[in-house]
């Protein structure tokens, strides 16, 4: 069985995958963009009558701008959408939030560097 964590943040493959994040999470979030990006007509009609409330919520301008800045000293910042910067960003708020940051690094340990 299955522990139950209390919040979770999902971008697109969640939902096309028909994962039962009811399952998974008391508290589930995404961000618009997400459920905009989802284009075939069954996950569409899934999300329409999930059993469970799909809470949206945007992440901070403070929360975009430590992720982006994170993930240009990782060196991933170019192989990211806006999309994928902003899930990031709710996920690290909401980390704040509700658990605290302390055991966040503040700083990546290197750079990855490309091939």
């Amino acid at each position: 069985m299955t522990t139950k964590t209390e919040h979770m943040i999902v971008d697109a493959a969640g939902f096309l995958k028909n994962v039962k994040l009811q399952d998974l999470a008391d508290n589930i979030y995404t961000i618009q963009e997400v459920v905009n990006e989802i284009r075939d007509s069954a996950t569409r009609q899934r999300l329409a009558v999930l059993p469970y409330e799909l809470k949206f919520k945007s992440p901070s301008t403070e929360s975009i701008s430590h992720v982006s800045d994170f993930a240009k000293k990782t060196g991933d910042w170019g192989s990211l959408s806006a999309t994928d910067i902003k899930v990031m960003a709710l996920t690290y708020q909401l980390t704040k939030e509700k658990v605290g940051s302390e055991h966040l690094k503040k700083v990546p340990e290197k750079k990855v560097e490309k091939c």
